[in-house]
């Protein structure tokens, strides 16, 4: 009885040891993202300013099938009108998604969408989320690529609220004269 107690205490003294030393990280990564996305400011869809568009900014949704499949949804306003890519990118810069790092345990990474006006590099707006991608052990694992958002949910059709920041960001900046 004795020599099973001693066992079965080794087992789980090795058992202890293998998992803090592949999955530490995977704790403190769900520690540290969870306070990243509780911090105000960091999340979000930032608008700080507003610009109105003549006409020649929008055109009518394409019909053509190759049109549409090469159509950036960023662009798409609604199922009738979508902003003229060529034309916004005269006169305004987008970064779509830029990876920044906030912390190499997980790792943790905001990812920022922004439009500049070109006319005086003004920050016009920007959308932030985070993801953590739990740590790095499980990352290259067989168990397959899991990442975790912030912010998190879905709407009603099943887009992330994360990656819906980023998709309406431009339709927050511009709009119809």
């Amino acid at each position: 009885m004795k020599n099973s107690l001693t066992v079965v205490g080794g087992i789980s003294v090795l058992l202890f040891v293998f998992y803090s030393i592949f999955f530490w990280d995977y704790h403190v990564s769900k520690y540290l993202f969870k306070q990243y996305c509780e911090e105000e400011g960091r999340v979000g869809l930032f608008i700080y300013e507003k610009v109105a568009l003549p006409d020649e900014y929008f055109m009518p949704y394409p019909k053509d099938k190759d049109e549409i499949f090469n159509l950036s949804n960023r662009f798409v306003i609604d199922e009738d009108l979508v902003f003229d890519k060529t034309k916004l990118e005269e006169k305004y810069t987008f970064t779509y998604r830029k990876v920044v790092s906030l912390s190499d345990i997980g790792p943790i990474n905001s990812l920022e969408t922004s439009v500049f006006r070109r006319s005086d590099n003004k920050l016009l707006g920007k959308a932030v989320s985070l993801t953590n991608h739990l740590g790095s052990w499980i990352d290259s694992s067989k168990f397959g690529k899991k990442v975790e958002h912030c912010p998190t949910g879905y709407d009603e059709r099943g887009l992330s609220n994360s990656g819906k920041l980023h998709l309406g960001l431009i339709k927050e900046i511009f709009y119809k004269r």
